[in-house]
């Protein structure tokens, strides 16, 4: 047996299953050509009550259907409309009141889809008699008031609902959720009121209630409102699930306020965490735990777990404080509040003097219910009472060894009592010269801001972090970072300042203004955020013409060329992401006046600061030079603001002529008939791509010529485009219109210092056309053929147009021809036999020429 009879075996086969089920279904399956049965199977003549295929075929669903639907609608509009909707590919699913042939009406769950059979579309019909299962819904209905009733009760909505999603019964308060009187919903389906982001999941719901036979409840949210539902199984008296009870409560109000709970929640914790003060809240009868503080875990060592477990405050503090505390919390109970200094005693053992301000939280009744106690870390503060009161010395050595300028003054006249020996040396004083002076005598700072600084210390006791100019006693300015604070000494109050020299930094700052001035090269300051300029130099007006106001706040990624941006922003991230501080890229920038000129950055990001600095230097020249030595080795001559056209059957000269381009580092646009990935196969190197073509694709690009010009416009200056395809543009768009296209071209490119290839297949373009086009572009011919003379061209041409016609062109022909002298014509076969563009043969008395490989290279098609 061989593969077709197979073929056609396997094919009877599954014709013969088909036929076998088709006979067989139990349900009624018929097939119609339009609005007409043209076949049914034998469940369809006992359904329609029918004796014979004759009572049915041939004539119209509506014919076995009352006048008028239960909707209302006429069984003839509703059937054609059904018979339509699945022409058009939809397949139709849907309730439907039949009538027997004699007249006895039945309800029907139709199906419709379109199937293929022997090259022909046809409908088939699948009808299913549901009359037993819409009485069993009907006896269901016989109860609808007590239902209702039932249904009512509840302050929630409540709806019934049975096979494939119809709705039974439905309370107010769900109809007035879904916008709909209760009569209007019994008998039509849920779905078609729901979302349809919930379809789906209610079905999966509805699924599990059947599957399972037990409730189900969720909650989901509707246009803002939230909802927790229960679905019960309804079971008939085969305990099979008949229906779904389904209880819909609205429970938004509940869900704001357990999310403005625990917002609050969120927010008190987040205060108390915040805070570098411990907090604890403890019931003081019992010593419980109710809440506390992270600062309260860290100080202490202990877990949450260890914490819930232990009573306060015995667990924290020794014997001799705990009798203190004990009177302490009378007094807070009696006057609501107060403060006490008590040793914290954490996990490790170690203690740490804690300052607590108590509180009670009494209840309704006035009892003290809670206690508050927010202690404050005093180490510190104890160390420098005890530095002060224990050891002088210590302090006065501390004093002297710093690094920075300390000084000790009265707050009231800024006499210095005290101020160690770096700041005495760094501002040019002896010691006497210095001790015991006010400031009005020193005049070391600025009266102002003497003013300044006493009234913040005045105010808030305190400064930090204020920078200002000092004189040094020989007159140098000396920069600081002043701070300052009250200090008590022997009983009185004084201003401590520490001083953090500047005047290295503030060289250093000079120095990078000086550099951002006087270099000669690009230097800008950018945000490493959205790479907006943050400082430029006045180079950026000098080399492509931007004043500071046109960039400060602009991003630099404006300004490059969007051929390079991309690309080089990706490597200035892979190289942060390795952590490295520096690295060259060169970018090409659009200038001003929209010129371009390449630059060569070096680069650094400073991640910490957010901050990027880069130095630039205009290497345009040195590109084009570049460009200019990889041009002489190209094979073609294409010169900026050329447009050429290249005529040939097969894409060859126009291809060479592109990849030279693309070789030479030129960005250059393509448009071709050619789909992208075979053009990307011939052609190397990155350009962009444009499949000219008429379908609807994300991949095709219009054949309207204005289209192509509008991106050509958009290109940048020196740029290069290929257009290949004339013919089939100038199907498309018409020839006038076409060849206004090439001239529109040729101007753009003479204006921008475009390079434009024309590819024209002659077959696609008849003489008199391609005489014009040729009339608009240039000859696209190689560069080693321009180096010969027109009068040897002339001879290559004539040998060329001797062979096309099948003729051995000998010294008589090129005589007659040319209309030169047999010396003549010897002298220039001399020359290019000797350049190796053609070889000479004998034939009898006379010689005959023809073309070397580097001959036929000059005219390769």
């Amino acid at each position: 047996m061989n593969a077709g009879e197979s073929a056609v075996d396997s094919q009877s086969e599954s014709e013969i299953r088909y036929r076998t089920l088709f006979e067989k279904a139990n349900d009624a399956i018929f097939t119609m050509d339009g609005e007409i049965f043209t076949e049914c199977n034998p469940k369809t003549l006992e359904i329609y009550g029918c004796k014979s295929k004759e009572d049915i075929i041939g004539r119209s669903p509506w014919e076995f259907s009352p006048e008028i639907q239960p909707d209302g609608r006429s069984s003839k509009d509703k059937a054609q409309e059904m018979i339509t909707s699945c022409v058009k590919g939809r397949d139709q699913r849907f309730y439907w009141k039949h009538s027997r042939l004699d007249g006895t009406e039945f309800d029907a769950e139709v199906s419709l889809n379109c199937v293929e059979f022997d090259g022909e579309t046809i409908i088939q019909a699948i009808v299913r008699d549901i009359t037993e299962q819409m009485e069993r819904e009907n006896h269901m209905r016989q109860d609808e008031e007590l239902l209702k009733a039932l249904l009512n009760a509840p302050l929630e909505s409540a709806m019934l609902v049975g096979e494939g999603g119809r709705i039974l019964a439905i309370n107010d308060i769900a109809a007035d959720r879904l916008g709909r009187s209760p009569d209007a919903l019994v008998g039509s389906e849920i779905t078609d009121y729901l979302p349809p982001t919930l379809v789906e999941s209610r079905l999966k719901y509805a699924e599990m209630v059947v599957g399972t036979k037990k409730p189900v409840r969720f909650e989901d949210e509707r246009d803002g409102r939230y909802f927790e539902n229960s679905l019960y199984p309804v079971f008939d008296t085969d305990g099979e699930v008949l229906s779904i009870a389904v209880y819909a409560k609205d429970i938004s109000e509940r869900r704001r306020a357990e999310k403005a709970l625990l917002e609050e929640k969120e927010f008190t914790d987040t205060a108390l965490d915040a805070q570098m003060d411990t907090f604890f809240l403890f019931e003081p009868a019992t010593g419980k735990a109710i809440r506390w503080n992270k600062a309260f875990n860290d100080v202490t060592g202990y877990t949450d777990e260890e914490i819930a477990g232990m009573p306060a405050p015995a667990s924290y503090y020794s014997e001799e404080d705990l009798a203190e505390a004990g009177s302490f919390i009378q007094t807070v109970i009696d006057e609501g509040t107060g403060t006490i200094e008590l040793e914290l005693i954490c996990k490790d053992g170690r203690r740490v003097p804690t300052e607590y301000q108590v509180s009670v939280i009494e209840d309704d009744s006035g009892e003290p219910k809670y206690m508050i106690s927010i202690g404050r870390d005093i180490t510190r503060r104890k160390e420098s009472e005890m530095a002060l009161m224990e050891s002088e010395e210590k302090f006065h050595k501390l004093f002297e060894t710093s690094p920075n300028v300390l000084v000790i003054s009265n707050l009231e006249d800024g006499r210095i009592i005290d101020m160690n020996e770096n700041g005495i040396r760094k501002l040019g004083y002896q010691r006497d010269e210095i001790i015991g002076k006010t400031r009005d005598q020193l005049a070391i700072v600025d009266p102002a801001d003497v003013g300044t600084l006493v009234e913040l210390i005045r105010r808030d006791g305190l400064y930090s972090g204020i920078e200002l100019k000092a004189i040094a006693k020989d007159g140098t300015e000396k920069y600081g970072l002043f701070h300052g604070q009250l200090i008590e000494i022997g009983g009185k109050t004084y201003l401590f300042q520490t001083i953090v020299d500047l005047t290295e930094r503030k060289e250093m700052e000079r120095e990078i203004e000086s550099y951002f001035e006087v270099s000669s090269d690009l230097v800008c300051m950018v945000d490493l955020e959205d790479y907006t300029f943050m400082k430029v130099n006045s180079s950026f007006h000098n080399i492509l013409g931007y004043e500071e106001t046109d960039l400060i706040s602009r991003s630099i990624l404006d300004i490059i060329h969007p051929r390079t941006v991309g690309k080089n922003l990706a490597r200035i991230k892979e190289a942060m992401e390795r952590g490295e501080r520096s690295l060259r890229v060169e970018d090409l920038m659009m200038a001003k006046d929209g010129s371009t000129r390449w630059v060569a950055w070096t680069i650094n990001p400073d991640p910490d600061k957010n901050i990027l600095f880069a130095s630039g230097r205009d290497i345009t020249h040195r590109k084009e030079a570049e460009m200019e030595l990889r041009r002489r080795l190209m094979r073609y001559r294409l010169e900026d603001g050329g447009t050429y056209l290249v005529k040939e059957k097969v894409s060859d000269r126009s291809l060479e002529s592109l990849q030279d381009l693309l070789n030479i580092g030129l960005y250059t646009t393509v448009f071709s008939r050619t789909p992208e990935k075979s053009f990307r196969r011939s052609i190397q190197g990155e350009y962009d791509f444009h499949w000219l073509a008429s379908r609807e694709s994300e991949e095709a690009f219009s054949p309207d010529v204005e289209g192509i010009e509008r991106t050509i416009e958009g290109l940048s200056p020196r740029e290069a485009v290929l257009i290949d395809g004339i013919g089939y543009l100038s199907t498309k768009n018409g020839f006038d219109r076409t060849l206004a296209f090439v001239q529109e071209v040729r101007e753009l490119a003479y204006l921008k210092d475009l390079i434009v290839i024309i590819a024209a297949n002659p077959d696609a373009i008849d003489e008199s056309q391609m005489r014009q086009l040729e009339i608009e572009c240039e000859d696209l011919l190689p560069l080693h053929e321009t180096m010969l003379s027109a009068q040897l061209m002339d001879v290559l041409r004539l040998i060329v147009d001797q062979h096309d016609k099948n003729i051995s062109p000998t010294y008589l022909t090129l005589v007659e021809e040319l209309r030169i002298s047999r010396p003549t014509a010897r002298k220039r076969v001399n020359q290019l036999t000797g350049l190796g563009y053609i070889s000479e043969t004998r034939k009898g008395k006379s010689k005959s020429f023809d073309l070397t490989e580097k001959g036929r290279s000059l005219f390769k098609r």
